[in-house]
């Protein structure tokens, strides 16, 4: 029929070749066109635009020539023309070779590379496809050598069960993949549809100018987490409506107005029909048509695309970000425009297809677990480990392990067990993390047997500081490889246990162990407990140099912290003492250590000379090297800080729940910080039972030196009773400190005997009648009254100030003083009177002078200062504060006095020599008593009294000589006495 109008034909490649459209007078050839071709190494298919051959161009110049002559314009040079390829590649060099090798396998025609093609296809393609047949488990490789089953080296191939069955279906291998998959999942039907839509191009379309209303018409379809799901939705809304429509003109309609091809849609339907018809005749399974979409099971979504990820394994890819993905073999791909997915893609896709145009594209996708990726992808996975370690909490051997699949990540750590992947290795680690370093979650017997072992010889080691009793760890590791090859975890151990009737065998012995026996007189200097005022403690020994509880601790409950004198650690590990005074020795300064040399060898002989541990042991040393060696080195001189940490005993102060609340190997500070803090639950409960008010006499019964406190059966330390003076009373208290409560007991004790013996007291008051000279000279000192007290408080303090602590010796001690108590006041009148009058004349004398002299500030200035030395010399407490063997001298250092002033009235620079003679002695003495620290010796104390006197005999004999001293002194003598304080602690 002649046309009526002019036409105006755009056709693609293939269009051209299968339509024949009458009238066509003019054809304008681009010279391109869009081929396929698929990229094995990539697994990709693109569509390039690629120059078409000779035979195609010719083809195109014949549509304009079939009915008159025409015209063929084309857009290319005739050079370009004769310089291609007379006819296009064939099909099979540029397609997927997959479903022919499963046809050729299942016919026996002989391996691929092998068979007489017409045109050979490239051996890559054809490797391709044997990897895809692998990938789906149609096919096993056995690359061993067979003469019967191979053909110039290449490995056999089978077909497996599954690819057999595979075979039988006359589709895409991947398609026969899914189908197989889902009638094992359960959910064939679905399966068959998405799979038959597969099959077709895409059923929607989307025309020019109209792409705004296709667009809302196919969001009705859209399943936003996978494409598969939308090619459901689109079948069975396609049904629905035919089965309410029932007639094809009103279907056709429908199509228009969703947008989707009538045509592609029945070419859809016949696809399905034909699987259907296919599935039968395998006897696979009875279909039907769809159900409602509300009847599906909940589970659908996973059992439908593990069925599809089974065909499109390759097709995998994980987020990288938005809409572009990693996927297998290095590739990088983006989400489609088009995919429901887009701008929505989960971590995990997968795509029935890779398209490449501008760029690559991932089409037909679908949200997936990645589990689902190992569980279906099977032996196709790729596993390496590393850090194989032992887990104690697993009680076993394991590793991290990385699963990939072509290259992706798809688990990229997870802990596994490690004795099936190396069982040797696993082996050596268990043995050395599990059973030489002792990481066992439940020690078994034999272990801590051996452990036990071990820990004794470390302890030795630790000890002597040395590490060479016990054998290197490699040996304990060959005793057990010996025994337990191949046991890499705790379980099978037990049964290899079992096996044996025992542990016998993996008992380890001392000699086993020990690379040398240790020298036991040395083991016996370095003690696992010391005791320490008859409480014992123990010691843990550590051997790690630099770490803060390196050397030796000492375990102390915070409660008896203070019951430690200061010093005592000095002597505590008799193995650490010739290191310690050899640190001592090596600290003094150079003037000494020339005098000592060789250090060494002066060590040695200290310690073997050092005797009984008393006191500090730098005190100790000091006397013996003055004793010994006639060096004579001051307490300044000696170092302590050079001694190292290691050889200082380290105190960890424990808590009722023996937990560690405080360390220092400075016990006098640790004592100061934590005074404070001890725990008082305990201490107030015992007072609560133990403490009383208002004792009159003994009837409280006996007084231990000390209590036992304790919680919840718990011991939290000790308390010390002790009688407090009081108003009228005596109180019964309890005290945290052995010293305080000695102090305090004393003076209640005195207190209470005051009551007891208050009817002599009385008397003894009664008698005390002081001469007429001795009331006026008493007013110096407050007054009669007052020196009647202090001499009835000097009685008291004479004869009831004892430390006794029971009725009986109370008593006892009462009727032993009963008889001496007028006689000890008599005696206190006696020593009092020429004390009171030495005082009273220079008081009087000094009076004097100061009147004389009012006009000399100098003189007034001077005359003050002896008034505070008189007053020095005789404090209000005199009677009870000095000896009385002292208080025979303080007449005598009076008088002097009071001639030094005289003198000075007549020459004052001689005086002010001879005060710049005395004077640094004074300034020491007021230095050592300022810094005289809490903890200070019994002997040091007695010094500095003894120097005090010393200076007050030296103001005799500088400002008084002809009064005479009561003993030799002299600046020289003081000076001694001072160097024997400074060696003193």
């Amino acid at each position: 029929m002649p046309a009526t109008a002019q036409k105006v034909i755009v056709a693609t490649n293939i269009a051209e070749t299968s339509l024949t459209i009458p009238g066509i007078r003019y054809v304008i050839d681009s010279g391109a066109a869009r081929i396929s071709r698929y990229n094995p190494r990539t697994r990709t298919t693109s569509l390039p635009v690629m120059a078409i051959s000779r035979s195609s161009a010719d083809q195109r110049k014949g549509r304009c020539g079939r009915v008159q002559n025409g015209v063929c314009i084309r857009l290319y040079s005739e050079e370009d023309y004769l310089s291609r390829p007379l006819f296009s590649a064939p099909e099979i060099l540029r397609s997927n070779l997959a479903e022919v090798i499963l046809r050729m396998l299942r016919l026996r025609l002989g391996h691929p590379a092998a068979f007489p093609f017409i045109d050979a296809p490239n051996p890559k393609n054809i490797r391709d496809g044997f990897d895809i047949l692998r990938e789906l488990g149609a096919i096993t490789v056995d690359r061993k050598k067979d003469r019967d089953e191979t053909r110039d080296g290449e490995p056999v191939v089978r077909l497996t069960e599954r690819g057999r069955r595979m075979a039988r279906l006359p589709m895409d291998p991947r398609i026969s993949r899914i189908l197989l998959e889902a009638e094992k999942e359960g959910c064939l039907e679905e399966a068959t549809i998405i799979a038959s839509g597969l099959c077709i191009q895409d059923p929607r379309e989307r025309p020019v100018d109209e792409e705004g209303r296709a667009d809302a018409a196919h969001r009705l379809f859209v399943d936003p987490s996978s494409d598969f799901l939308t090619l459901l939705r689109i079948w069975q809304k396609y049904f629905r409506a035919f089965e309410i429509l029932k007639s094809a003109g009103k279907m056709r309609r429908y199509c228009r107005e969703s947008y989707l091809s009538w045509r592609r849609m029945r070419e859809w339907k016949d696809i399905y029909d034909q699987i259907r018809s296919i599935l039968q005749e395998e006897e696979r399974a009875e279909t039907t048509k769809p159900d409602k979409e509300a009847s599906k099971p909940e589970d659908l979504y996973a059992a439908l695309h593990r069925s599809i990820l089974s065909g499109y394994l390759s097709g995998i890819a994980c987020k990288k970000d938005k809409n572009f993905y990693s996927a297998t073999r290095g590739r990088d791909v983006m989400l489609y425009p088009g995919s429901g997915l887009f701008n929505n893609g989960g971590n995990w896709i997968i795509a029935a297809e890779m398209v490449e145009t501008s760029r690559l594209f991932a089409r037909t996708a679908a949200n997936i677990e990645s589990a689902w990726i190992e569980q279906t992808a099977g032996d196709l996975c790729t596993s390496t480990y590393s850090e194989p370690h032992w887990e104690k909490r697993r009680e076993e051997v394991v590793a991290y392990e990385q699963v990939s699949l072509f290259g992706l990540v798809i688990v990229p750590r997870r802990k596994v067990s490690y004795a099936g992947i190396d069982p040797e290795e696993s082996s050596r680690i268990f043995i050395r993390s599990a059973l030489v370093d002792g990481e066992m979650k439940t020690p078994l017997p034999f272990f801590l047997a051996n452990r036990q072992l071990v820990e004794e010889v470390l302890q030795m080691e630790n000890k002597i500081r040395r590490r060479d009793l016990l054998h290197d760890e490699s040996v304990l590791e060959d005793f057990y490889a010996a025994r337990l090859s191949g046991i890499s975890n705790v379980r099978t151990l037990k049964t290899r246990i079992r096996e044996k009737g025992g542990d016998f065998f993996l008992r380890m012995t001392r000699d086993e162990i020990l690379a040398r026996l240790p020298d036991e007189e040395e083991m016996a200097l370095y003690p696992d407990e010391v005791t320490v005022n008859g409480r014992r403690y123990h010691c843990v020994y550590r051997f790690d140099p630099g770490k803060a509880d390196d050397g030796v601790t000492l375990k102390i409950p915070d409660v008896l912290l203070s019951d430690i004198p200061p010093g005592s650690a000095d002597w505590m590990i008799p193995g650490m003492l010739r290191d310690r005074v050899l640190a001592l020795l090596r600290g003094l300064p150079k003037e000494y250590r020339k005098k000592l040399q060789p250090l060494g060898t002066t060590a040695d002989y200290l310690v073997r000379d050092l005797g009984e541990p008393s006191g500090h042991l730098i005190s100790a040393l000091a006397g013996l090297i003055r004793t010994k060696l006639d060096v004579d080195i001051p307490a300044s001189a000696w170092s302590g800080g050079d001694v190292p940490e290691f050889l200082k005993v380290r105190f960890a102060v424990m808590d009722g729940n023996n937990q560690e609340k405080a360390s220092g190997r400075d016990l006098v500070l640790l004592q100061e910080t934590l005074s404070a803090e001890q725990d008082s639950i305990a201490f107030e409960r015992a007072r609560r039972l133990w403490e009383k008010a208002g004792l009159t006499r003994w009837d409280f019964g006996d007084l231990p030196e000390s209590i036992d406190l304790s919680d919840k059966g718990s011991f939290k330390g000790c308390a010390w009773p002790a009688l407090m003076p009081a108003e009228g009373c005596v109180h019964l208290l309890l005290y945290r400190t052995r010293e305080e409560a000695t102090q305090v007991h004393r003076e209640g004790v005195a207190a209470l005997y005051s009551l007891h013996f208050s009817r002599e007291l009385r008397d003894l008051k009664k008698a005390l009648i002081l001469p007429k000279p001795l009331r006026d000279w008493a007013e110096y000192f407050g007054g009669v009254r007052n020196v009647e007290k202090l001499i009835l408080e000097k009685v008291k303090k004479d004869l009831f100030a004892v430390d006794v602590r029971t009725e009986q010796d109370f008593l006892s001690h009462g009727r032993q003083v009963r008889e001496k108590i007028l006689i000890s006041g008599q005696n206190a009148i006696r020593i009092v009177e020429p004390l009171l009058k030495a005082y009273c004349d220079t008081a009087s004398d000094l009076r004097q002078l100061q009147t004389s002299t009012r006009g000399s500030s100098r003189m007034q200035n001077f005359l003050i200062q002896l008034r505070k030395e008189m007053n020095t010399l005789l404090p209000e407490d005199f009677l009870w504060r000095w000896s009385e063997e002292r208080l025979k001298h303080i007449p005598r250092y009076l008088k002097a006095l009071k001639i030094r002033a005289d003198r000075a009235l007549l020459n004052w620079d001689k005086d002010r020599r001879r005060e710049e003679e005395i004077r640094p002695f004074l300034e020491r003495l007021a230095e050592l008593s300022m810094n005289l620290p809490a903890y200070v010796s019994d002997e040091k104390k007695q010094a500095l009294a003894d120097f005090s006197q010393m200076i007050e005999e030296y103001r005799v004999s500088l400002f008084a000589q002809e009064l005479k001293t009561a003993f030799p002194v002299s600046a020289r003598r003081l000076e001694d006495k001072l160097c024997e304080i400074d060696r003193m602690f």
